[in-house]
């Protein structure tokens, strides 16, 4: 890796042209014959360029696992611009196929503050709780952050590409990415998630209704509901929404609701507390993560009747005591006749 980053980066006048290139064909040799790892290079030479301050909320070791990138790439401007983090596992193991999780930042001033690294905040506390051993996390992790003048994921902005004016929507450049990460490692389309916290929770609804056959399941944190109109749409998509008892986000149990009823399946779960931070429980209490690690595109996360069960339960409860105690009593009945 440091091979690779040198013979990219080392002026000319410190390296003769025929080293230049003789060390840039040993790498080429490695990459195609599997002695090293492609993704794992450009991890590393990211990051060796990635000089930037980090914000007093992150920490080195969290930031140090995520390469930054952006798309468009070719843009003359910035404006519109979805710039990203990606976690990628140190080594990839060919013959294993990899989960996506996407993850969608609130538009918190954290989140927005601080150039391509804000978005990051809450994951240390939620996915990546031990920083210095990325070797435990085996699935990729895409953080977008939400464009400077963008209200959600789905504004249109307008950038500048070879002197003329284009559209760019955030929700679409995030697609492109997932597109080219697919392309590039090795991802298991079937198991690409998103997860998301108050206004980024909203947008999952939003991603899994403009384009609901590319993923297996969302996770909505302290986030408004669906659309119910358009519900239908993402059918096959498993939801399990989070929000704390003394949080009320619009539409919410509406939209859940409305989804049990065409058929949808989904669950909502409510913490015990009034803070707007339910995330923290989720995946703490409620192992998120590894709930969204085993969903499958077009399998169903919930069953309907234990669902129900769980929700009622102490009603369900009283049910089956009632049941058990009446065939209890008939069959001593029919054992015992009265004479």
């Amino acid at each position: 890796m440091l091979l690779f980053t040198l013979s990219s980066r080392l002026p000319k006048m410190l390296m003769i042209d025929e080293v230049r290139i003789l060390l840039q064909y040993l790498i080429a040799s490695l990459i195609l014959f599997g002695c090293v790892d492609r993704g794992h290079l450009l991890y590393a030479q990211q990051n060796a360029t990635d000089a930037v301050e980090i914000p007093s909320f992150l920490t080195p070791e969290l930031v140090a696992l995520f390469a930054p990138g952006k798309y468009p790439r070719d843009c003359e401007t910035d404006e519109g611009v979805l710039h990203y983090r990606l976690f990628r596992p140190p080594m990839f193991d060919p013959k294993i196929k990899y989960p996506l999780i996407v993850w969608l930042p609130g538009n918190g001033p954290a989140e927005n503050g601080a150039k391509n690294l804000g978005q990051l905040v809450y994951l240390q506390a939620t996915i990546f709780q031990d920083p210095p051993h990325p070797e435990r996390y085996q699935f990729l992790v895409l953080v977008p952050q939400l464009p400077a003048g963008a209200r959600t994921f789905f504004t249109t902005l307008e950038g500048r590409r070879k002197g003329e004016a284009v559209p760019l929507i955030p929700a679409e450049s995030i697609m492109a990415v997932i597109d080219e990460l697919c392309a590039a490692n090795p991802i298991d389309r079937d198991r690409i998630t998103i997860v998301g916290i108050s206004d980024g929770g909203t947008a999952c609804w939003e991603m899994a209704t403009a384009f609901p056959d590319r993923f297996a399941a969302i996770a909505p944190l302290a986030a408004n509901g669906g659309d119910i109109n358009r519900l239908e749409k993402m059918k096959t998509v498993s939801v399990w929404a989070f929000r704390s008892e003394g949080d009320s986000p619009r539409n919410l149990e509406t939209a859940i609701s409305a989804f049990k009823q065409i058929g949808g399946s989904c669950r909502l779960t409510e913490p015990a507390g009034s803070d707007h931070d339910c995330w923290h429980l989720a995946f703490r209490d409620y192992h998120l993560l590894n709930w969204m690690l085993d969903q499958r595109r077009g399998t169903p996360a919930f069953n309907t009747w234990s669902d129900a069960f769980q929700r009622y339960w102490p009603a369900s409860a009283v049910c089956i005591f009632i049941t058990i105690c009446l065939v209890a009593w008939q069959r001593q009945s029919t054992r015992f006749p009265k004479k």
